[in-house]
């Protein structure tokens, strides 16, 4: 039978709290009892005082409470049996002392009265019968009660422990096991039967659905990136046929003698283009595919200058928007080497000094480079080329490539837009790097 856990507190905790309140009332009840002793003593001083004062030996003193309070001026007034009593234990002036007899408590009171010569006796007088809670038997009894009642409350407490402890440990071990299992296993997997409580049963099958639905997106995502796989590889030959078909037409013009500079000045042009096409192109295929540096269309890693790498880049923007006039602010630490895929650091740093050259709505770009640590900005106006934007990644293809390279590279990205800037911080340090100041 399943029960809320805040249900199952509830109870369990409202029974210790009785049996709390229950042993507080019986120690306050026998300490009221218990404490005979002391106020006893306290009122038959302020009877002695009072009534000493107020009587004289030769008076008759009026007894008000007949059986249990007595009064008498000197010791020759006082009962053979109270006389007796006395005469068994020393005398004290001024101090209460307790006798007991078969049936009664007796506690006498030699009380001198500084004012008066006589000694002047109290007696109070206490019923066995009536003060049972004197007896050891009793007293026995109070304690293996209140003893009972605090096993009661530890047995209680340490039991609801055990109980949620016993099962959030299995609900964890039910958890652990589910979380290792493939898709079919999940499927067969039976819910924990020995959780009682409903939270945690609600919890099994809620992280058993979410598991269930995870497998299902997980094998949707790999038919998903098979067919692409698939897609890219056909891609790839379709892609790459007319790129080597350009550049071989290329190759034979750069060999031919009959272009005038005109001519050669394009077909540098169309050079490049092409050159960057087969870049680009490597690029797609390499990310989309999710493979790791080993293509064979990449050149292994190698020591470059980041600064030279910059200053080409700008070289080739500059030839790109020679139609437009840019000034670049430069703070370019010299002399950076860095040890890693050259193109693809190449490609970073052209599509960002591209598109912020494309974007700049003054014409002013800011390039700084300190410790690997590169940025880029430029003015921006988000008005004006709302048009261009895409939420998924920013203004064009070049910096959805610096994106996917940069994670691919394990490379830190940091990308700030607001009205009236555009600014992206790269990291290019990595653990796999080795990187020195030449």
């Amino acid at each position: 039978m399943t029960s809320s856990l805040h249900q199952y507190l509830h109870r369990r905790y409202l029974a210790i709290l009785v049996l709390l309140i229950a042993a507080f009332v019986i120690v306050i009840f026998f300490m009221r009892y218990s404490s005979m002793d002391d106020t006893t003593e306290y009122y038959m001083f302020y009877e002695a005082e009072i009534l000493s004062d107020y009587y004289q030996p030769s008076d008759d003193i009026i007894e008000f409470d007949l059986g249990r309070k007595e009064y008498f001026w000197g010791k020759e007034s006082l009962p053979d049996n109270y006389k007796n009593l006395l005469l068994a234990a020393p005398e004290e002036i001024n101090n209460v002392q307790l006798f007991e007899l078969e049936n009664q408590f007796v506690y006498i009171l030699p009380f001198l009265n500084p004012q008066k010569t006589e000694v002047f006796f109290v007696v109070h007088i206490f019923d066995k019968e009536q003060e049972a809670m004197f007896y050891k038997l009793w007293q026995q009894l109070f304690f293996l009660v209140v003893l009972l009642i605090l096993i009661l409350v530890i047995y209680y407490s340490v039991k609801t422990n055990r109980k949620i402890i016993k099962q959030i440990d299995s609900f964890h071990l039910w958890m652990k096991t589910v979380t290792s299992l493939d898709f079919k296993q999940l499927q067969q997997q039976q819910l924990p039967t020995d959780l009682s409580f409903s939270e945690l049963i609600e919890s099994s099958q809620s992280l058993q659905a979410s598991l269930l639905m995870q497998h299902q997106l997980q094998e949707h995502e790999q038919q998903l990136l098979a067919r692409e796989q698939n897609f890219l590889s056909s891609l790839s030959h379709e892609l790459r046929t007319p790129i080597a078909t350009i550049s071989a037409a290329l190759s034979l013009l750069n060999k031919s003698n009959n272009l005038n500079n005109k001519e050669l000045k394009v077909l540098e042009k169309l050079t490049k283009a092409n050159r960057n096409m087969k870049q680009l192109t490597n690029t797609l295929l390499q990310l989309w595919r999710r493979q790791e540096n080993t293509s064979q269309n990449y050149s292994q890693d190698k020591l470059f200058l980041l600064d030279e790498l910059i200053e080409q880049a700008i070289a080739e923007c500059q030839l790109q928007f020679s139609n437009h006039s840019f000034h670049f602010n430069i703070d370019v630490e010299d002399n950076i080497q860095l040890f890693s895929q050259y193109e693809l650091v190449k490609i970073i740093i052209s599509n960002l000094i591209r598109n912020a050259c494309q974007y700049s709505s003054d014409g002013v770009i800011n390039i700084r480079l300190q410790n690997l640590n590169l940025t880029i900005s430029n003015t921006f106006n988000s008005a004006e080329h709302k048009h261009h934007q895409s939420i998924n990644y920013g203004f064009g293809l070049g910096l959805y490539l610096v994106e996917k390279i940069c994670q691919q590279q394990h490379w830190k990205i940091d990308i700030v837009s607001s009205d009236q800037t555009f600014n992206v911080a790269i990291n290019l340090i990595d653990e796999s790097q080795s990187v020195n100041s030449i």
